[in-house]
């Protein structure tokens, strides 16, 4: 679509100087997944608003020409989050609305606008000792707060207190803690919980400008632990028992090999860095010294076992910290073997990171994951296994690697198989890295065959975990939403779909939602 220049600058004029961009390098720079898509295509126009009057005229502006309009947090999708397939495109850029509209200690809750980052608003808190009950994504030195919020968690959105939402026509709507006039409520459902409705929607139902989280004290104290596993299996087995104490105990499942890869190509300047993050993100100096010294003795992720499971307890008090995690571990089965809990000390001290969005030597990464009840996850895994292993040769062949991750929440695991390949990065990758990473693997060449496999291997694996009854986060246009719901469900979330968007402009694609 060609836009008029007058129209460009109408829509300039209405939400602020230097907020609207037709330039085709900044249309393509936002537009990115941080997968590669064989159809994907750039926005017509780049709508950056800087408050929330400028989010309601753009999204007035681009649904009264007939756009889509696709919005925009920090760009971390993988699933084709905010990337339409048809259409004339209004990519809405959201980073510049970050402010904190209300923060209260004393009521432990604060409203943050959506474009702000988790670093942001970590950043923020601090000097309060107060930290949101919802962890945000370990990418949460670039994702922002809205787009958690829109593409969900795997730990669930009920810390969550209200949201403040621009419908497709452009007005305003509060929900949950936010709806009562005046200053902000305490509970997020006086009623039918209208906030839930958005939560999860992609940004298919409306465009998120603020959210009320709930607050919890930062944890004065932290104990860890480590285990080594002969197979992933074993160790999702573990994590599932362990979980089923409901210790509050973190837990992460990774394999020691690729932690030692990663280890091995940081740089002097990384591993430097990852020591100044243990020294300062102790409670104190003398405790973060003994940390920087228990990670350089121990070596990251040594192990004789090639699959390691590591347990973090925070608490109010050391004492508090050591009985969680003691009651945790007697969980463990016996055959685990003890290992330096290097991995969640290193996690504890830097919880923000998108170095992990590449492999130790710069290779692409495509992930996939399936949330799976306790006592489902050891078949789920097994069956993942079986299939890596008959994929083995064909990957080998094009210098194809795999990994997992495993992580705990509530009555579920997570596990996350993750694709590398060697291929050019993206400037999506570039953007978000530190520059000196960013130059460091800026070099590799265009790798189409391998990128192919991976896409391939990678819809196998979604097969999979479907097949063993895998729930999923983050759908955006990758994972399946109306084709899994029973009928009377999608009927009634299409009607509300039909009822704040008619005309199907705010992410169309999302959830299976096409334009009509």
């Amino acid at each position: 679509m060609r836009l008029a220049e007058a129209d460009v600058a109408a829509i300039a004029g209405r939400i602020a100087p230097g907020t609207v961009s037709t330039d085709p390098g900044e249309r393509a720079a936002l537009s990115m997944d941080v997968f590669e898509w064989p159809d994907e295509r750039l926005a017509d126009i780049v709508l950056s608003p800087v408050d929330v009057d400028g989010v309601r005229a753009a999204v007035a502006w681009a649904a009264g020409r007939g756009m889509v309009i696709a919005p925009r947090g920090g760009g971390m999708s993988y699933t084709r989050g905010f990337q339409p397939q048809a259409g004339s495109v209004a990519l809405l850029d959201l980073r510049a609305l970050n402010g904190i509209r209300h923060l209260s200690p004393e009521d432990r809750f604060v409203v943050v606008e959506a474009g702000a980052t988790w670093l942001d608003l970590d950043g923020a808190l601090q000097p309060y000792g107060l930290t949101p009950a919802l962890a945000g994504p370990i990418s949460g030195a670039v994702s922002t707060i809205g787009g958690a919020v829109s593409q969900n968690m795997p730990a669930g959105m009920h810390h969550v207190l209200g949201l403040e939402l621009v419908l497709a026509e452009g007005s305003l709507v509060t929900t949950g803690a936010l709806a009562r006039p005046g200053s902000p409520g305490a509970l997020r459902a006086s009623g039918p919980d209208i906030t839930g409705l958005f939560i999860g929607d992609c940004g298919a139902l409306a465009i998120k400008t603020a959210v009320a989280l709930r607050l919890v004290p930062r944890a004065a104290a932290s104990e860890c632990a480590s285990f080594g596993f002969e197979d992933p299996a074993s160790l999702a087995e573990a994590m599932a028992a362990v979980q089923a104490r409901d210790t509050g105990v973190a837990l992460m499942g990774l394999a020691n090999r690729s932690v030692r890869d990663q280890a091995a190509a940081a740089s002097f300047g990384e591993a430097i860095s990852m020591l100044r993050g243990t020294v300062t993100g102790a409670s104190s100096l003398l405790q973060g010294i003994g940390r920087a010294a228990r990670l350089a003795l121990r070596g990251v992720g040594r192990s004789d076992l090639p699959w390691g499971l590591h347990l973090t307890a925070e608490a109010g008090s050391p004492a508090t910290a050591r009985a969680l995690l003691a009651e945790a571990v007697a969980a463990v089965p016996s055959h685990a073997v003890p290992m330096p809990p290097t991995i969640p000390l290193a996690m504890l001290s830097r919880p923000y990171s998108v170095r992990g969005m590449l492999g130790p030597k710069g290779e692409r990464w495509a992930p996939v994951h399936g949330i799976m009840p306790l006592g489902r996850i050891g078949h789920a895994t097994r069956a993942l296994e079986r299939f890596l292993a008959d994929a083995q040769p064909r990957m080998e062949a094009e210098g194809l690697s795999h990994s997992m991750m495993f992580s705990a929440q509530d009555t579920s695991v997570l596990v996350e198989p993750m694709i590398y390949w060697q291929d050019s990065l993206r400037q999506v990758h570039t953007s978000a890295l530190k520059p000196e990473v960013a130059r460091r693997f800026a070099g590799h060449p265009q790798n189409p065959r391998a990128r192919a496999l991976a896409r391939e291997i990678r819809r196998g694996l979604l097969e999979i975990l479907l097949q063993e009854g895998a729930m999923m986060a983050q759908l955006g246009r990758y994972y399946p939403y109306e084709a899994l719901a029973e009928e009377p469900a999608r009927t009634l979330a299409r009607a509300i779909k039909d009822v704040v968007d008619p005309n199907c402009v705010l992410n169309p694609g999302v959830l299976g939602w096409e334009r009509r």
